[in-house]
């Protein structure tokens, strides 16, 4: 009697597999009451999936503009040190005698030197 039960429990299982197989490729799964009752699942899963996909590409966006934002702070950091040093070099009181001696100002510049205020 065991023998028998499972002898046909093997075959349900052998026919219920073929007719799974069989309704995957025809589609009839999803006319199944099963699947219909769980549409709202299934749908709120395809929807986070999309918001998941999304939100990878919003981040990557983000990534590429910090990227590019690094490198223009950096451009403008040589930058600020390549004129803060040109400021420095003219600023020199050999420069600006000279400046003042090639613009041909009356200007001249002090022989006595300055005295400090305390």
């Amino acid at each position: 009697m065991k023998n028998l039960f499972t002898q046909e429990r093997l075959q349900d299982f052998g026919e219920k597999s073929k007719r799974t197989l069989h309704d995957i490729f025809t589609g009839d799964f999803l006319t199944r009451e099963f699947i219909t009752k769980q549409f709202g699942l299934l749908f709120l899963i395809g929807a986070m999936f999309l918001i998941y996909i999304n939100a990878g590409y919003r981040s990557e966006k983000q990534h590429n503009k910090i990227i590019i934002l690094q490198n223009q702070l950096q451009d403008l950091r040589y930058e600020y040190l390549t004129l803060s040093a040109e400021l420095v070099e003219m600023s020199r009181q050999s420069n600006v005698s000279a400046q003042l001696k090639e613009n041909g100002s009356q200007i001249k510049e002090s022989s006595v030197p300055a005295i400090k205020i305390r």
